[in-house]
Protein backbone atom coordinates (compact mmCIF):
# COMPACT_ATOMS: atom_id res chain seq x y z
CA UNK A 1 0.00 0.00 0.00
CA UNK A 2 1.21 3.51 -0.69
CA UNK A 3 0.52 6.37 1.69
CA UNK A 4 1.09 10.02 0.87
CA UNK A 5 2.34 12.17 3.75
CA UNK A 6 3.65 15.66 4.21
CA UNK A 7 6.99 15.89 5.99
CA UNK A 8 7.89 18.63 8.47
CA UNK A 9 8.88 20.96 5.64
CA UNK A 10 5.49 20.55 3.91
CA UNK A 11 6.93 18.37 1.15
CA UNK A 12 4.66 15.52 0.04
CA UNK A 13 6.34 12.13 -0.04
CA UNK A 14 5.22 8.56 -0.66
CA UNK A 15 5.63 5.78 1.88
CA UNK A 16 5.12 2.14 1.10
CA UNK A 17 3.75 0.23 4.05
CA UNK A 18 2.34 -3.20 4.69
CA UNK A 19 -1.43 -3.66 4.73
CA UNK A 20 -3.06 -2.64 7.99
CA UNK A 21 -5.08 -5.82 8.23
CA UNK A 22 -4.42 -9.46 7.32
CA UNK A 23 -7.50 -11.60 6.74
CA UNK A 24 -7.54 -15.38 6.48
CA UNK A 25 -10.69 -16.81 4.91
CA UNK A 26 -11.21 -20.51 5.60
CA UNK A 27 -13.35 -21.99 2.85
CA UNK A 28 -14.34 -24.92 0.69
CA UNK A 29 -16.28 -24.80 -2.57
CA UNK A 30 -18.74 -27.36 -1.14
CA UNK A 31 -19.37 -25.48 2.13
CA UNK A 32 -22.82 -23.87 2.37
CA UNK A 33 -21.60 -21.50 5.10
CA UNK A 34 -18.86 -20.21 2.76
CA UNK A 35 -21.45 -19.88 -0.02
CA UNK A 36 -23.73 -17.85 2.25
CA UNK A 37 -20.89 -15.65 3.50
CA UNK A 38 -19.63 -14.81 0.02
CA UNK A 39 -21.59 -11.53 -0.41
CA UNK A 40 -20.30 -10.24 2.95
CA UNK A 41 -16.72 -11.19 2.06
CA UNK A 42 -17.08 -9.56 -1.36
CA UNK A 43 -18.27 -6.32 0.32
CA UNK A 44 -15.43 -6.52 2.82
CA UNK A 45 -12.87 -6.97 0.03
CA UNK A 46 -14.30 -4.02 -1.86
CA UNK A 47 -14.54 -1.81 1.22
CA UNK A 48 -11.09 -2.56 2.61
CA UNK A 49 -9.32 -2.62 -0.75
CA UNK A 50 -5.56 -2.39 -0.38
CA UNK A 51 -5.80 -1.83 3.39
CA UNK A 52 -6.17 -5.60 3.79
CA UNK A 53 -4.13 -8.55 2.62
CA UNK A 54 -6.50 -11.46 1.99
CA UNK A 55 -5.47 -15.10 2.17
CA UNK A 56 -7.85 -17.88 1.22
CA UNK A 57 -7.25 -21.24 2.93
CA UNK A 58 -8.96 -24.33 1.56
CA UNK A 59 -10.19 -26.93 4.01
CA UNK A 60 -11.26 -30.15 2.35
CA UNK A 61 -14.75 -31.03 3.66
CA UNK A 62 -15.06 -34.12 1.49
CA UNK A 63 -11.87 -35.95 0.67
CA UNK A 64 -10.93 -38.70 -1.74
CA UNK A 65 -9.96 -41.12 1.03
CA UNK A 66 -13.24 -40.74 2.96
CA UNK A 67 -15.33 -43.87 3.19
CA UNK A 68 -17.96 -43.91 0.44
CA UNK A 69 -21.55 -43.40 1.51
CA UNK A 70 -23.45 -46.70 1.74
CA UNK A 71 -26.39 -44.98 0.05
CA UNK A 72 -25.12 -42.05 -2.08
CA UNK A 73 -28.63 -40.79 -2.89
CA UNK A 74 -29.63 -40.74 0.80
CA UNK A 75 -26.40 -38.93 1.62
CA UNK A 76 -27.16 -36.32 -1.09
CA UNK A 77 -30.68 -35.85 0.29
CA UNK A 78 -29.24 -35.35 3.81
CA UNK A 79 -26.73 -32.76 2.57
CA UNK A 80 -29.46 -31.09 0.52
CA UNK A 81 -31.48 -30.61 3.74
CA UNK A 82 -28.36 -29.37 5.53
CA UNK A 83 -27.80 -26.81 2.76
CA UNK A 84 -31.42 -25.70 3.12
CA UNK A 85 -30.97 -25.23 6.88
CA UNK A 86 -27.78 -23.19 6.40
CA UNK A 87 -29.26 -21.01 3.66
CA UNK A 88 -32.25 -20.30 5.90
CA UNK A 89 -29.70 -18.48 8.11
CA UNK A 90 -27.62 -16.88 5.37
CA UNK A 91 -30.33 -16.06 2.83
CA UNK A 92 -28.22 -17.56 0.03
CA UNK A 93 -29.99 -19.20 -2.90
CA UNK A 94 -29.57 -22.92 -3.41
CA UNK A 95 -30.36 -25.56 -5.99
CA UNK A 96 -33.77 -27.20 -5.66
CA UNK A 97 -32.03 -30.58 -5.98
CA UNK A 98 -28.50 -31.68 -5.22
CA UNK A 99 -27.96 -34.29 -7.92
CA UNK A 100 -25.09 -35.90 -6.02
CA UNK A 101 -22.95 -35.20 -3.01
CA UNK A 102 -19.49 -34.18 -4.14
CA UNK A 103 -17.19 -37.16 -4.25
CA UNK A 104 -14.36 -34.89 -3.13
CA UNK A 105 -13.97 -31.16 -2.70
CA UNK A 106 -10.21 -31.51 -3.26
CA UNK A 107 -10.34 -31.01 -7.08
CA UNK A 108 -12.29 -27.75 -6.68
CA UNK A 109 -9.88 -26.59 -3.96
CA UNK A 110 -6.90 -27.37 -6.20
CA UNK A 111 -8.51 -25.45 -9.07
CA UNK A 112 -9.30 -22.48 -6.84
CA UNK A 113 -5.75 -22.42 -5.46
CA UNK A 114 -4.29 -22.76 -8.98
CA UNK A 115 -6.42 -19.85 -10.20
CA UNK A 116 -4.67 -17.51 -7.75
CA UNK A 117 -1.64 -17.46 -10.09
CA UNK A 118 -3.84 -15.69 -12.66
CA UNK A 119 -4.69 -12.79 -10.35
CA UNK A 120 -7.07 -12.07 -7.48
CA UNK A 121 -10.03 -11.05 -9.66
CA UNK A 122 -9.78 -14.21 -11.74
CA UNK A 123 -9.37 -16.33 -8.60
CA UNK A 124 -12.48 -14.76 -7.06
CA UNK A 125 -14.50 -15.54 -10.20
CA UNK A 126 -13.24 -19.13 -10.28
CA UNK A 127 -14.16 -19.76 -6.64
CA UNK A 128 -17.60 -18.30 -7.29
CA UNK A 129 -18.14 -20.54 -10.35
CA UNK A 130 -17.01 -23.62 -8.44
CA UNK A 131 -19.44 -22.84 -5.62
CA UNK A 132 -22.25 -22.23 -8.09
CA UNK A 133 -21.94 -25.77 -9.45
CA UNK A 134 -23.10 -27.11 -6.09
CA UNK A 135 -25.36 -24.38 -4.78
CA UNK A 136 -27.03 -23.12 -7.99
CA UNK A 137 -26.84 -26.08 -10.37
CA UNK A 138 -26.76 -28.95 -7.86
CA UNK A 139 -23.94 -30.63 -9.81
CA UNK A 140 -20.65 -30.24 -7.89
CA UNK A 141 -17.45 -29.73 -9.88
CA UNK A 142 -15.60 -32.69 -8.39
CA UNK A 143 -13.65 -33.86 -11.44
CA UNK A 144 -11.40 -32.29 -14.05
CA UNK A 145 -14.25 -32.34 -16.59
CA UNK A 146 -16.58 -30.73 -14.06
CA UNK A 147 -14.03 -28.04 -13.30
CA UNK A 148 -13.42 -27.37 -16.99
CA UNK A 149 -17.16 -26.95 -17.56
CA UNK A 150 -17.60 -24.79 -14.46
CA UNK A 151 -14.89 -22.27 -15.31
CA UNK A 152 -15.49 -22.08 -19.06
CA UNK A 153 -16.00 -18.43 -19.96
CA UNK A 154 -14.54 -16.91 -16.79
CA UNK A 155 -13.16 -13.54 -17.96
CA UNK A 156 -9.36 -13.44 -17.94
CA UNK A 157 -8.93 -17.13 -17.12
CA UNK A 158 -6.61 -19.35 -19.13
CA UNK A 159 -8.45 -22.66 -18.61
CA UNK A 160 -5.62 -24.77 -20.05
CA UNK A 161 -3.12 -23.21 -17.66
CA UNK A 162 -5.54 -23.69 -14.76
CA UNK A 163 -5.99 -27.39 -15.54
CA UNK A 164 -2.21 -27.85 -15.86
CA UNK A 165 -1.46 -25.89 -12.69
CA UNK A 166 -4.01 -27.69 -10.52
CA UNK A 167 -2.03 -30.90 -11.00
CA UNK A 168 1.29 -29.31 -10.07
CA UNK A 169 3.13 -30.28 -6.92
CA UNK A 170 3.28 -26.61 -5.95
CA UNK A 171 -0.53 -26.29 -5.92
CA UNK A 172 -1.03 -29.68 -4.24
CA UNK A 173 1.48 -28.69 -1.54
CA UNK A 174 -0.21 -25.31 -1.02
CA UNK A 175 -3.63 -26.95 -0.52
CA UNK A 176 -2.08 -29.59 1.77
CA UNK A 177 -0.50 -26.80 3.85
CA UNK A 178 -3.93 -25.14 4.11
Amino acid sequence: MTWVRADSGGQVRREDTAPLLRITEFTDAACPWAWGAEPAFRLLRQTLGPCAAWRRVFGILFDEDDDPAPDPDAEARWYERFIGDVTAHTGAPYAPRLHWLTRSSRPASLAAKASEAQGPEVAQRVVRRLRETTFVLGTPADSEDGIREAVRGVPGLDVGRLLTDLGSSQVRDAVRED
